[in-house]
């Protein structure tokens, strides 16, 4: 069986790349053009676990050390966590992703998307749209607007005031970036849903998982679907999604 691990070298347990009955590599990145050969893929941080899904990777994840609504193991469990792989010990659970297409571009999202004035404190308008139904949900004058998988709902998503989701549930937290209003309307949506630039007033950006990847103009709808989900690879060690850890 081979476990490759990727993350920031200091972050691994010494010791832990010579594994007993395990051919364990640590490499420091993947690759889209060149996916790790593995049984299990170990991701130490969120970087490495964003960084794998944005590359396609086809097999189970583990997750380490990491602060977000989806099964994570912690760093000292780690090589327990190995161990426990390496005996075939692990149930798989599937967590959804999102899929982002803008124009002819598209994205891997496991957390959220947002769309977003390129410059801080610079306001634009923003509509939300259901594709299926073409109900226009929300327009609103913000920084931005985001959304949010359960996975990332603990993140971003909830920092501009929007709620935590359950893994089980099927939609999207849908909330506006610092909205030049009084109230402050927050959506539970099940995708398809669209965002659309209404004015050409700033710079706006599109960001994936942090990561901002086009700017997008005025009337072009940044399309919101479920993607391909990720296959994690859960444990006696992981901790369920919604549960604290302070050794993360």
């Amino acid at each position: 069986m081979r476990v490759t691990i990727v993350g920031p070298a200091e972050r691994v347990p010494a010791g832990i790349e010579s594994g007993g009955t395990a051919d364990i590599e640590h490499i420091q990145r993947v690759s889209a053009e060149d996916p790790p050969e593995s049984d299990f893929l170990v991701t130490v941080g969120e970087s490495a676990l964003l960084s794998a899904v944005t590359a396609g990777v086809q097999v189970p994840i583990v997750p380490v050390a990491v602060d977000a609504g989806l099964p994570t193991v912690s760093l000292p469990d780690l090589t327990a966590a190995i161990s426990a792989l390496v005996a075939g010990e692990s149930t798989i659970e599937t967590v959804p992703t999102i899929a982002v297409s803008l124009g002819e571009n598209t994205y891997r999202a496991l957390m959220d998307v947002m769309v977003v004035t390129a410059e801080p404190a610079r306001i634009s308008e923003f509509r939300t749209r259901k594709v299926e139904t073409d109900v226009v949900v929300d327009q609103v004058r913000a920084d931005g607007i985001v959304a949010a998988a359960p996975a990332g709902t603990p993140g971003y998503g909830t920092a501009a005031g929007g709620p935590i989701l359950d893994p089980e549930l099927d939609g999207l937290a849908v909330v506006p970036v610092g909205p030049f209003r009084t109230e402050r309307p927050q959506w539970v949506l099940a995708p398809p849903i669209e965002f659309e630039v209404v004015r050409e007033s700033v710079p706006v950006s599109l960001v994936v998982d942090d990561d901002p990847v086009k700017r997008v103009p005025a009337g072009a709808p940044v399309k919101l679907d479920w993607g391909e989900p990720v296959e994690i690879a859960v444990l006696e060690e992981t901790i369920p999604p919604l549960a604290n850890d302070p050794e993360n």
